[in-house]
């Protein structure tokens, strides 16, 4: 348990990191649309006149286009249906983390019994929140994060993992860039059981270093 701890604290400071490295590329580019908008406002007649006949059609599109091919979309996303699956279990658990929220809990393999859910192992899950919520807490304010910056993690788009059976692993081409930066080369390992993906806290987070 000791050990499990240890690691999802590595794995808390490694997410609260990425986060806040999301938040302020979040801020940059919102305001830079903004002061584009400002300029076309206040500019002459040509400038408006440009906006209207290149934007129109082309920008719009592109904007879109870009939106819809980032990170996080439905169709051709690594590992198909199952890698979505389990990018979707490795989200939830990272927002929880960074929430203190004892339903992290609920997505992990048992401590003792890694073929097994946490929340089919009573001793462990009660354990687990009861313990994990305070460590990770203390980690949250350890690292001072922003009230701001933990809920632009909600946004956090995950696209795929790599299935291989019933191992799913979640690594940097599955993040967003400046997210995957920030992890920096760390991986979370997700295991199916009973069709249901679930984070194997032993073999993720690892130190990238180790490797």
């Amino acid at each position: 348990m000791r050990r499990a701890v240890t690691t999802a604290l590595v794995g808390a400071a490694l997410v609260l990191a990425g986060c806040s490295g999301e938040d302020d590329t979040g801020t940059a580019a919102t305001s830079a649309p903004g002061d584009a908008s400002g300029d076309a406002s206040g500019g002459t007649d040509e400038g408006d006149a440009a906006t209207t006949d290149a934007p129109a059609g082309d920008g719009t599109t592109t904007d879109d286009a870009s939106t819809t091919a980032g990170p996080g979309t439905e169709d051709g996303v690594e590992g198909g249906e199952e890698g979505q699956a389990a990018a979707d279990v490795a989200k939830d658990f990272l927002v929880a983390m960074v929430d203190a929220d004892p339903r992290a809990c609920d997505h992990l393999l048992s401590f003792t019994d890694l073929d097994r859910p946490m929340t089919e192992v009573e001793s462990d899950h009660e354990m687990c929140v009861e313990l994990l919520p305070e460590v990770l807490k203390a980690e949250t304010e350890a690292q001072g994060l922003d009230p701001a910056a933990a809920d632009a993690l909600q946004d956090l788009q995950i696209s795929g993992a790599d299935v291989d059976g019933d191992t799913a692993v979640v690594d940097a081409d599955n993040y967003p860039e400046d997210f995957a930066a920030a992890m920096g080369g760390t991986k979370i390992t997700l295991k199916r059981v009973s069709g249901d993906w679930y984070v194997d806290l032993d073999n993720s987070f690892a130190t990238p270093t180790d490797g």
